[in-house]
């Protein structure tokens, strides 16, 4: 029986595939092979299906009813929990620290969001920066429209000498 189903399997293999075409051959080949022709009928979905219940029949349907089911199955969270545990399995006989790899996995998944969450930081440096180029020049302004007198005027180019300060460090720092 063994023997039966090998042949068969290389005889639908040798079917499926054609004849090779190598590239000695320079001659254009007008007829679909028969690659071609398989290729076009798993194109169809109608076809795809003929093509099953001819080739497989009843154990081929059956088959595909399995693997429906299993597909239905790791959709729901029961089964997505299942495919954690397996792969949990499989990377913990792979290496010694299976914590350490999934901890690297999850820091990749989430790289995009890291990414958008130092994106907004950038943003909110900018309008900080802004906003302080801003306080400067109105100091600079009230102070030269005297504004200030006495102690309020020192206290103040103190506070604008501050302010320079910080903007010159969030530029070095750039």
């Amino acid at each position: 029986m063994k023997k039966l189903l090998l042949v068969v399997s290389l005889f639908i293999l040798t079917i499926a595939f054609g004849t090779p075409v190598f590239a000695e051959e320079a001659i254009p080949i007008v007829e679909p092979t028969t690659w071609e022709n398989w290729v076009t009928v798993m194109g169809d979905f109608a076809s795809f299906k003929n093509f099953v219940v001819t080739s497989s029949s009843l154990a081929g349907l059956v088959a595909l009813l399995k693997l429906r089911g299993a597909w239905r199955y790791f959709k729901k969270p029961e089964g997505i929990a299942v495919i954690e545990k397996i792969g949990f399995n499989i990377i913990s006989k792979v290496t010694d620290s299976p914590e350490l790899v999934i901890k690297i996995s999850k820091l990749v998944m989430t790289m995009p969001i890291i990414a958008n969450i130092l994106a907004k930081a950038e943003r909110k440096a900018n309008i900080y920066e802004l906003e302080l180029q801003g306080k400067i020049l109105d100091m600079e302004a009230k102070l030269s429209a005297q504004v200030f007198e006495g102690t309020a005027q020192q206290e103040a180019i103190a506070y604008l000498t501050n302010m320079r300060t910080e903007y010159e460090n969030i530029k070095s720092n750039e």
